[in-house]
Parts: C-alpha cells; sequence; structure tokens
C-alpha cells in the first residue's frame, strides 16, 4: 500500500502545518513593542538618583488613640476634621459596673467609720472599766480573774478599732481605684491636634485587641515624607542628601524636600504601592523630609514617588 494512502502521514503533514502556523504566531507576537504605560513615570532631576515610594504624614506624625479597656461606646463628642485640644475627652464609653465599683466602694466606706466609732467607743468603755477594776483589784475588793477578763476586753476593743481603720484604708484605695479606672474610661485627647479619622459609632463595642483604632490624630499645618528606600539601596543614601516628590500619577510639578533624619533601624517593608512589580518581601530604610505644600492640596496618608539624589 502506497505511503501517501496511509491516514498517519496525512496526520503527520497536519501536525507539520500546525507547528509551523504556531512559530510564526510567536514570531509576530515577539516582534510587537511593548505598550506603551498610560501615564507615563516621572523623571528623576538628578543625573543619579535613587527612587523611593513615601507616604504623606504629620510632622508630629500621627497618633492611634484605643480604649483603656473593652466597653460600649456611649457618646461620640468628636467628628473628622475638628481641633482638639490636649487631655480633651474624645468618646464616653459605658461605665455603668465602674460606677456600680465605685459606689460599692463608697458604701464599704461609710460602714467602716461606722464600726470604727462604734469600737472606739468600747475602747474608751473598756479602758474606764479597766482603770476601775485595777484600783479594785489593789484594794482586794475583785479577784485577778475578774481584773484579767477586763484587761483582755479592753485589748480585744483595740485590736478590733485597728480592724476597722484598716478596713476603712482598705475601702478608701478601693475608691480611689474606682475613681482612677472611672476617669481613664473615657478616650481622651493625648495632645493637640486634628482629628483625622473616626473608626468608631455609638453603640457599638470597642475592645482592646481590636486592629483598628479608635480615632487617628494628627497635625497637618506642616507635613513631612516617609521614604521607604530598599534595603539594597540604602548604602546609597547620604544624609542631607535633596530631594523631589511627585504626587502618584503626576509626571510634573516636582515638590522640593527638605532633608530631616534617616532612621538608623531597617524595618520589614509595610506600605506597599501595589505596583506589580514591587518587592514585598524585602526590608526598609526609612527617610524623613520635610515638605512645604504646593498650592494643590496634599492629604495625610496620600503617597508620593521620591527621588533623591545619589
Amino acid at each position: 500500500m502506497p505511503i501517501f494512502k496511509k491516514k498517519t502521514f496525512y496526520l503527520g503533514l497536519l501536525g507539520l502545518a500546525a507547528a509551523f502556523f504556531l512559530l510564526q504566531q510567536q514570531r509576530k507576537i515577539e516582534s510587537v513593542p511593548p505598550a506603551a504605560p498610560l501615564v507615563p513615570p516621572p523623571e528623576s532631576p538628578y543625573p543619579s538618583s535613587v527612587a523611593g515610594a513615601g507616604l504623606i504624614e504629620a510632622v508630629n506624625e500621627n497618633v492611634t488613640i484605643a480604649p483603656s479597656s473593652s466597653s460600649m461606646i456611649e457618646k461620640v463628642l468628636v467628628k473628622v476634621g475638628e481641633e482638639v485640644k490636649p487631655g480633651q475627652i474624645l468618646a464616653i464609653m459605658d461605665t455603668r459596673d465602674l460606677i456600680a465599683q465605685k459606689e460599692a466602694a463608697e458604701a464599704r466606706i461609710n460602714v467602716s467609720v461606722s464600726q470604727m466609732k462604734v469600737w472606739q467607743v468600747n475602747v474608751e468603755d473598756s479602758e474606764d472599766q479597766l482603770s476601775r477594776y485595777t484600783a479594785l483589784n489593789r484594794e482586794g475588793v475583785v479577784t485577778d480573774e475578774e481584773y484579767r477578763r477586763r484587761h483582755f476586753d479592753h485589748l480585744n476593743a483595740l485590736a478590733n478599732l485597728e480592724k476597722s481603720k484598716s478596713e476603712l484604708t482598705l475601702a478608701q484605695r478601693d475608691l480611689r481605684v474606682a475613681q482612677a479606672v472611672l476617669e481613664q474610661q473615657n478616650v481622651r485627647a493625648p495632645r493637640g491636634g486634628l482629628i483625622l479619622q473616626a473608626n468608631v459609632r455609638e453603640g457599638e463595642y470597642a475592645s482592646i485587641v481590636s486592629s483598628n483604632a479608635l480615632f487617628v490624630l494628627g497635625g497637618v499645618g506642616k507635613l513631612q515624607v516617609r521614604v521607604d528606600i530598599d534595603e539594597q539601596n540604602s548604602g546609597m543614601v547620604r544624609p542631607g542628601a535633596p530631594a523631589v516628590a511627585y504626587v502618584k500619577g503626576e509626571t510634573k510639578n516636582a515638590i522640593p524636600l527638605r532633608f530631616t533624619r534617616i532612621e538608623p533601624y531597617v524595618i520589614p517593608k509595610k506600605s506597599l504601592t501595589g505596583a506589580s512589580t514591587e518587592r514585598v518581601d524585602t526590608r526598609v530604610l526609612q527617610v524623613i523630609y520635610q515638605l512645604d505644600p504646593p498650592k494643590r492640596p496634599l492629604y495625610v496618608g496620600q503617597q508620593v514617588d521620591v527621588y533623591i539624589e545619589r
């Protein structure tokens, strides 16, 4: 039977044709230049520079405020964007259990005071009885046993008086503790600043183990940029080096930066830009720069691209 009449011969030819077609298609794909990005990246103004991702924050840095103990939020007294003073109450917590503890301590104080007055009278009475029996014992009118009984009664009254004084001291201490805890229960501002974020609503339960802070406090009068430099590039950064920042998505209007400090502790990378080429399994050196806010608005927590002169 001739070979060209076999089915396997035609199947082989079909496979060669398919392979040739796929090879040509692959060459066409490889010859197509990569598509240009929708937004070109900003260009460094320096001949040689180190790039890093920056995060805008307040100069005095943001403060996350958490409750001192887990409880229900009874009332929220501030709003986002409101300026607060040091020690100002931001939220009132449910304090019914603490109020009950305080009232119980006050009641124990009243009971201890009353008991102490009773035992003070007993001490005076037993002391008077003892003095009389002492004189009568010298004259032989009462026996030694009766005299010793009065002596022991006086010692017992003194001991009970001291016990009531100790109970009063303990109740007063419990009252001070209850008052201190009650005062700390309300959420207060540790320093003055602007409420940047509020993650709490009236009626919600605030837990001390929650990862979300109740409030984020900061100041937007002066801003700074915290720049993350990958650890392999940390040796290229020198103190005092000039730098510029570009708001994400912009290629112009560079923002001049003033060097503040280099934080000497290299930390795991936490602030991510979301770029597909970004390394996340690395540690970063953080460099702090101050900036003068430009005419366009900038917000705390906003990301910027930073170029530091190498």
